[in-house]
């Protein structure tokens, strides 16, 4: 379910220049909302790092906890001309109880969000998929010329997109989410308030530095 926002104008300004090539983390918003609390709780601790390791993009998908859940699915969405390309590879926080492969059933989001490229925890996804205080970094090949700064501006201007399907919440159900559906947070606004009107806001997207 997109939801809609303010954005000031500045905000479209600064996203219309070139962001260095640093890590950079974004949050997730519920896509397809079935449950608030199950949202709120997926929107508070899951986040994915997005770094450049020479011509690799590595995407590292982070459950900080305490709540109960597990990321199950990971999936993007880069529509032509593609910025990553090839076979990826994965690293586990815990190879014995983090476990991923390079398929997905289903095969898209809800909607026909426009998969290009997924993966899905081992079965059984309870015990393979992300769960609190576990990571899955998983890293693709970098199409020429892309880098980590055309891949984040793609974020912003929603010409690529990252979305995960979340399970095993406290009441059994699950969710879908995508960093297109998040938004700044109030203290990110607060920096280009000043001196600006409020014009009509799109999207909310949260980005903040890794520590």
């Amino acid at each position: 379910m997109k939801r809609l926002a303010g954005l000031l104008f500045v905000m479209v300004a600064f996203c219309a220049v070139p962001r260095a090539a640093s890590a950079d983390v974004f949050g997730f918003g519920c896509y397809h909302m079935v449950n608030a609390t199950n949202c709120e709780t997926l929107e508070s601790q899951i986040s994915v790092d997005i770094t450049q390791s020479g011509d690799w993009l590595n995407f590292k998908f982070i459950n900080s906890g305490p709540s109960a859940s597990f990321i199950d699915g990971l999936y993007f969405s880069d529509p032509p001309p593609s910025l990553l390309g090839g076979s990826p590879s994965f690293v586990y926080s815990n190879p014995s109880t983090v476990q991923f492969s390079a398929t997905c059933m289903p095969g898209d989001l809800p909607n026909h969000w426009g998969t290009t490229y997924c993966s899905d925890a081992d079965a059984p996804a309870s015990k393979n998929g992300v769960n609190p205080g576990e990571w899955v970094q998983i890293s693709y090949k970098l199409v020429s010329p892309a880098s980590l700064t055309t891949v984040v501006n793609g974020l912003w201007a929603n010409t690529f997109d990252i979305g995960i399907k979340v399970q095993g919440f406290a009441n059994g159900g699950s969710e879908w989410a995508t960093v297109g559906n998040t938004v700044p947070e109030p203290t990110t606004l607060a920096l280009f308030a000043v001196g600006a009107g409020i014009a009509g806001l799109r999207r909310r997207r949260l980005a903040r530095k890794a520590s």
